[in-house]
């Protein structure tokens, strides 16, 4: 006589359950030993790590399913019954399935529903089961309110709720035995983080869709991975990009049932750049589908930041003119919309050709630049000193690591160490102000060399990394608004020589949004 053939089910949905004794491996063993007592053959193992018990959606469970229905398995082991299910409805619905297929179930302290003699069902056994169902569904219940609250408690404290966000990792406290202290989880920047920067002033070029720049970064060999786990890199995509760009995560807040608080973690960017980002996504949003078939958005160089020098509305893209006497315009969508506005079309060629010679004009000369990045400095109370290489930092806990593993340092010395390197992390700002000033004079140094080597496409990223705002009117610029870190060196620039920045027609504004207006 052959022997009965076991399928041995796992399931866990909570580090709690590990520490209490469900981890995968001792439910494995668990059901090793019984199928060695009992002489069961076991032919598979099926383990759901992370899963809850309140559905039967699960990979393992459903190939447990798929086997019973297959004839190919005499006996299912579960270590008790909450493993199988966490809702009384579903348990007796997976128990009836599995019977119907002639599969017993069994845990540890024996079968779940008994049979007598005859090949009945035990009435008291089966009755038996569903008042542990019962029990573990209450419980299921009341462990998910109290989750509940005490995420909400979690979120009012500032701490983040839920996956962790790309470009942070979970950092916890721990006790002398190196393990987790409960409720200290708090998030901290990675090496990630510098991505996350990229890809936000990347997009506020305004040259990259969702699309495109998730290609343009997996084509520079760069990854994203999911809740923080490192060791499962994918490429990125459209979706990824879109979801890093309206997560206020990284802004230093969190968001929990629709409530924004101020975080506990440390921002990756700061509010003016995700502003930014905000807005080219709302005009596109507006705009529908974008821009239309056959117009790139490099051929007009101020599309999403050119704005009506006469009442301030938006200036969108309009033609006129048959075939190849087709001429672009910038035309004031107050004018187009109620027609209060006086202010003629303006020829794309004409005001995208006047922001390239402005553009050449705001090169700053090699000794201007030094005193404007001297006084940038100051003016952003940052002291010269040595930074600290993050790159440098991570390889060093990677290597510490390594050495951990293959035993050639204890644990004590390891947590030690990593502990230090980890605070060492914690205190390197992420958006060193300085260093965009001094990038931005660079950039305003080699200007017009640039635009002479540029494509048209490089032109517009060149343009919208120097100025966020331009107002104009056919007769001329108006007003415009640099871009922060050239907010602060063009102001600067033009008190050390006033001649470099008012020979082009425009003067500093007096306010807050440190704009420029024209002087003609």
């Amino acid at each position: 006589m052959r022997a009965k053939r076991c399928a041995i089910y796992c399931r866990v949905s909570s580090d709690e359950q590990v520490r209490d004794g469900y981890s995968l491996d001792e439910q494995e063993r668990a059901g090793r030993e019984k199928a060695s007592r009992e002489g069961w053959d076991v032919v598979s193992v099926h383990r759901d790590e992370g899963k809850t018990g309140t559905n039967d959606n699960r990979t393992q469970l459903q190939a447990i399913k798929a086997l019973a229905a297959a004839h190919t398995i005499d006996i299912i082991f579960i270590r008790d019954l909450s493993r199988l299910a966490r809702g009384l409805k579903l348990q007796e619905q997976l128990i009836d399935d599995l019977l119907s297929a002639h599969v017993h179930i069994w845990q540890s302290d024996g079968p779940v529903v008994k049979h007598d003699d005859a090949g009945d069902i035990d009435p008291d056994s089966r009755m038996l089961a569903q008042i542990i169902g019962s029990t573990n569904e209450r419980y299921s219940r009341d462990l998910a309110r109290r989750v509940k609250g005490g995420l909400n408690q979690k979120a009012m404290q500032g701490r983040a709720v839920g996956p962790v966000s790309f470009g942070y990792a979970w950092q916890y406290e721990r006790n002398a035995n190196g393990d987790k202290l409960r409720q200290t989880a708090q998030m901290v920047p990675t090496t990630d983080a510098i991505i996350v920067v990229e890809i936000f002033t990347r997009y506020v070029t305004a040259c990259y869709s969702d699309l495109s720049l998730a290609q343009e970064l997996n084509h520079e060999g760069l990854t994203f991975c999911r809740r923080g786990q490192q060791h499962k890199r994918v490429p990125f995509t459209a979706d990824t990009i879109g979801g890093i760009l309206q997560n206020r995560a990284y802004l230093g807040e969190i968001n929990y049932q629709g409530i924004t608080r101020a975080g506990t973690h440390k921002p990756i960017i700061d509010d003016e750049l995700f502003d930014r980002v905000h807005a080219i996504r709302q005009r596109r949003s507006k705009a529908g589908s974008g821009r239309k078939a056959g117009t790139p958005a490099h051929e007009t160089l101020l599309r999403e930041i050119v704005y009506c020098g006469g009442c301030g509305s938006r200036l969108h893209i309009c033609t006129s003119g048959k075939a190849a006497s087709r001429i672009k315009y910038y035309r004031c969508g107050q004018r187009r919309n109620s027609g209060t506005c006086a202010e003629p079309m303006l020829p794309v060629a004409i005001a995208d050709e006047r922001m390239l010679q402005l553009l050449r004009s705001l090169a700053i000369p090699a000794g201007i630049r030094d005193a404007a990045i001297a006084l940038a400095q100051q003016h952003l109370a940052q002291p010269i000193t040595p930074g600290i290489d993050r790159m440098q930092v991570q390889q060093r806990l990677e290597r510490l690591k390594t050495l951990f593993k293959l035993g050639d340092m204890d644990e004590q010395e390891y947590l030690r160490e990593r502990a230090t390197l980890q605070s060492l992390l914690a205190d390197v700002p992420l958006m060193p102000r300085l260093l965009d000033v001094q990038r931005a004079a660079a950039l305003l140094s080699d200007m017009s060399m640039l635009l002479d080597a540029s494509s048209p496409e490089h032109q517009r990223a060149l343009l919208h990394q120097v100025f966020d705002t331009v107002w104009m009117t056919k007769a001329g610029i108006r007003a415009l608004r640099p871009a922060p870190a050239f907010r602060l060196l063009i102001g600067i620039a033009a008190r050390e020589d006033a001649d470099s920045v008012t020979s082009t027609g425009l003067e500093p504004v007096t306010s807050s949004s440190g704009g420029w207006r024209s002087i003609h």
